[in-house]
């Protein structure tokens, strides 16, 4: 969504404080649901631990003890180290091209944590990339452009005509 209202947004002749209060709210609204993805995470990993159970391990299994334990740390450092940082900064959340670009981060980030879900099950020898990897991204991820794009386009979605709340008579 902030990308989206940066993209829509950049081209209008708008106020600029109150394009910037916007933007600053919805800074507020990511960094909620960054520390709230991050809690998450958090509890689903630190309750596996704890409860030690055989086949709840083995899925962490390959992602702690090979090569894809690096990638769980850059991933800790992109989906949630910098941008919790950059989004402490009131400046960076009242400008509209700083907060895109933190959120296009969180994007990417979105998606190395998806891969990191499901590739060590395929690859538990290691982190390995094959060439289908990046086609099935493209095509998945355009796909889902593509929906997302028609849907803004199409006039008026999803608004519905007011009806009067007493009969004619």
């Amino acid at each position: 969504a902030v990308v989206t209202m940066y993209l829509l947004t950049r081209d209008r002749d708008q106020p600029a404080e109150r394009l910037a209060s916007h933007f600053h709210d919805l800074g507020g609204l990511l960094l909620m649901f960054l520390l709230a993805w991050g809690y998450v995470v958090i509890c689903q990993f630190v309750t596996v631990w704890i409860s030690d159970l055989p086949r709840e391990i083995v899925w962490y299994l390959p992602r702690l003890n090979t090569s894809w334990r690096n990638w769980g740390l850059l991933m800790v450092a992109i989906h949630f180290a910098a941008p919790f940082l950059l989004l402490l900064s009131r400046r960076l959340k009242r400008s509209p091209p700083g907060l895109a670009a933190v959120a296009a981060l969180l994007l990417a980030a979105q998606l190395v944590y998806d891969f990191w879900q499901v590739a060590p099950n395929l690859r538990s020898a290691g982190l390995t990339f094959y060439w289908s990897d990046l086609p099935a991204v493209v095509s998945v991820g355009g796909l889902w452009l593509w929906l997302y794009t028609w849907q803004l386009r199409r006039p008026n979605a999803g608004a519905r005509t007011a009806r009067s709340p007493v009969p004619a008579r």
